[in-house]
């Protein structure tokens, strides 16, 4: 059929009809509103496109997808979106981000043409019986006492208050159940898919659809196109796991609907976890989400497999003092390591090509829980710069420079600034948490 549809826009034929528009009620209202005026206020007035046709090339993952979900269902380019290399698959090792920021479940609601409800439905599978969503964020120091057990400092919430917002403020989905989440809910008859591997930026001109194509880079890739690349100064490496409840529930210093983030100083930097609400079709038994992650400077030598067995065994201490059970962890333990992209943004790449994957990448992304928010609100305004007529990268540099700011700023104290920020920790997390957490709070929660 997608080969059939191929010839057809090549000789011409009218591009598939679009969904009719979604009419948000209640709090979608609220939150489309706030989408449209961000898009509007980052991209700007509509011109006629500069391209008739996009091929989406690899790493069919959250950002592709959403980037493609918002082209398929426009008049400009239903039935001219390529989606170009080995599909995306699931299967239950934790391999990517888990938390989803409710602000970027705003933008795919948007993107998607539907409600918030579905997508965190679709997200989260149909079996389960409540959304995993956490309404404030605590934090503590944590250490291993004299006998090698945890334990953790005075936890104090740093978003949220002390009962919470009545608005969403994070999500937890494996990041492939997302991913292929925005597939399904996606204007189907506006995407065509093209399961060969690309090899060169001719080879995608050679799948386009139209003669103007624009080819997109989401891959790790980042020289496929033929575009410079940077060699990375910095990077994490993090362990993650999903859990499950004991009897009698979490105990603190987790509480329902939270998210708690343990700092650990350790040899000359702060690893960071985040555990999180979590819903998983492949592991219906977790509801909770756990991750460590360490920042790195690259110009140091590090024994990669030393640190990610030390990060494994701390998500897993840290995860029993709070009464959680690891699920099936030699099936569901993510191990990365994960370069980053240079602090600043991309400028731009050779004519007909974006990067996508790079731009939407706010440096150390999987440190701050901004890898998917990167991927969702930078691949929506893009797309929305390209249907305008204008130029992807300044658009998405704007949405973006918040998140690429503060992920800067967290990891110069955590990793050149280890003892400050424990001390400032065990004082007063809000005071320590101040800037750039705390004043972040809508970049973190949904509008409604």
């Amino acid at each position: 059929m997608a080969t059939d549809l191929h010839v057809d826009r090549m000789q011409g034929a009218k591009a598939p009809s679009v969904p009719e528009p979604y009419v948000p009620m209640g709090a979608d209202r609220k939150r489309f509103a706030h989408v449209r005026e961000t898009i509007d206020r980052l991209v700007g007035e509509r011109r006629p496109p500069l391209y008739d046709s996009v091929v989406i090339v690899g790493g069919l993952g959250i950002t592709a997808h959403t980037f493609a979900a918002r082209l398929a269902r426009s008049p400009e380019f239903a039935g001219n979106v390529v989606l170009a290399g080995p599909p995306a698959s699931e299967d239950r090792r934790l391999k990517a981000g888990v938390s989803l920021r409710a602000a970027s479940a705003d933008f795919l609601a948007y993107t998607l043409n539907t409600s918030t409800d579905r997508v965190v439905a679709q997200c989260a599978g149909g079996h389960a019986t409540a959304q995993p969503v956490a309404f404030r964020q605590t934090a503590s120091m944590a250490y291993k006492d004299a006998q090698g057990r945890w334990q953790n400092t005075r936890v104090e919430p740093w978003q949220g208050g002390k009962h919470g917002k009545k608005r969403p403020g994070m999500y937890g989905f494996r990041n492939s159940r997302a991913a292929l989440a925005i597939k399904e809910l996606a204007f189907q008859d506006g995407l065509i898919e093209k399961p060969e591997p690309v090899t060169s930026l001719e080879h995608a001109r050679s799948l386009a659809t139209g003669r103007r194509p624009l080819i997109v880079n989401v891959t790790t890739n980042g020289a496929l196109l033929g575009n410079e690349t940077t060699r990375p100064r910095a990077g994490i490496v993090a362990a993650q796991m999903p859990f499950r409840e004991r009897p009698g529930g979490v105990r603190g210093p987790l509480t329902p609907a939270t998210t708690y983030a343990p700092l650990v100083n350790r040899e000359g930097a702060i690893d960071v976890g985040y555990y999180t609400p979590f819903s998983d079709p492949l592991s219906p038994d977790a509801t909770w989400y756990g991750i460590m992650a360490r920042p790195l400077r690259l110009s140091k030598p590090f024994d990669k497999e030393r640190e990610l067995d030390i990060l494994v065994e701390e998500t897993l201490g840290l995860g029993e003092l709070m009464g959680l059970d690891p699920v099936d962890p030699d099936e569901t333990t993510g191990r990365a390591f994960v370069p980053a992209p240079p602090p600043r943004a991309p400028r731009g790449s050779l004519p007909g090509t974006l990067e996508l994957r790079r731009a939407c990448t706010p440096f150390v992304a999987a440190y701050y829980a901004d890898g998917m928010t990167g991927g969702t609100i930078g691949a929506t305004i893009a797309a929305e710069a390209v249907l305008r007529g204008r130029d992807p990268y300044p658009a998405v540099a704007r949405a973006l420079a918040g998140y690429r700011r503060w992920n800067y700023a967290w990891y110069i104290e955590t990793a050149y600034l280890p003892a400050v920020v424990d001390r400032l920790m065990r004082v007063s997390v809000r005071g320590a948490m101040l800037w750039p957490h705390r004043t972040a709070v809508n970049h973190w929660f949904s509008r409604a």
